[in-house]
């Protein structure tokens, strides 16, 4: 029989605490626990996001054995239901040995050391997914940096040619360009750019007009402009400076 866990004060005066009657078993609304909550943890863990998992997994047992005592039955339902949570979010390509973990479940005799566990096994899962996560981000963010170092000089480069290359979608590629690169990416693009273009000016007698032809730009007027943006100086100004 699993002991009761006890919160710091103690466990012996009850008043408060709900109880779940005989009547009550095998109703959902008897545990703090339903299917979309659960489906929302496997999604945490899938996604990484160790505060959040670790936030559900605490209000479940604040809920059903702080606020509130579960009956027995409704505790093994309470606890098959934990098994799915890890079972929903098991990677075939993992370290862990659900069989193993389950039945380490089984053994556990008090509660505070049941959740414990399980939250540890989610926590693994976690950096399992967070791992993977990490590499697909570096990936992703030598692809991003090796495609706009070959391309952001050609005129009419930009978002939609770049997602298309990286296989995304212009909302998300824009979304996971900001959160990877810390600005967006039109801004990102057009330093690249004028920077190429100081360059181009000071190192070279080119002229303005080609300097922004070479650049990427569809005229020399929105290239000076951009210029001084950034700048703070026509690009002729730049050329007198460094002469």
């Amino acid at each position: 029989m699993r002991q009761p866990f006890e919160p710091v004060g103690g466990y012996g005066d009850v008043r408060g605490v709900s109880w779940c009657s005989q009547e009550e078993l095998g109703t959902e609304s008897t545990f703090y626990y339903t299917d979309e909550l659960k489906n929302q943890i496997v999604l945490w863990i899938k996604s990484g996001q160790q505060e959040l998992v670790k936030e559900g997994f605490h209000r479940i047992l604040e809920e059903n054995y702080i606020k509130r005592r579960v009956s027995h039955g409704m505790e093994q339902l309470l606890i098959a239901k934990l098994k799915l949570t890890l079972l929903g979010a098991y990677d075939s390509r993992m370290t862990i040995d659900l069989q193993e973990t389950f039945k380490h479940i089984d053994e556990i005799q008090t509660d505070a050391w049941l959740f414990s566990y399980v939250l540890r096994v989610a926590m693994d899962m976690c950096g399992h997914y967070l791992s993977g996560i990490k590499r697909h981000e570096d990936g992703l963010s030598k692809t991003i940096t090796t495609y706009v170092e070959e391309h952001f000089t050609e005129y009419g480069f930009g978002l939609a040619a770049i997602a298309e290359h990286c296989k995304l979608s212009e909302t998300y590629f824009s979304q996971i360009f900001k959160e990877l690169m810390g600005e967006n990416f039109s801004v990102y693009v057009e330093k690249k750019r004028i920077d190429y273009a100081y360059r181009l000016i000071v190192e070279t007698d080119m002229t303005i007009d080609l300097v922004a032809e070479k650049t990427g730009y569809s005229n020399t007027n929105a290239f000076r402009k951009a210029y001084k943006r950034f700048y703070g100086m026509s690009p002729s100004q730049s050329r007198k400076n460094k002469a």
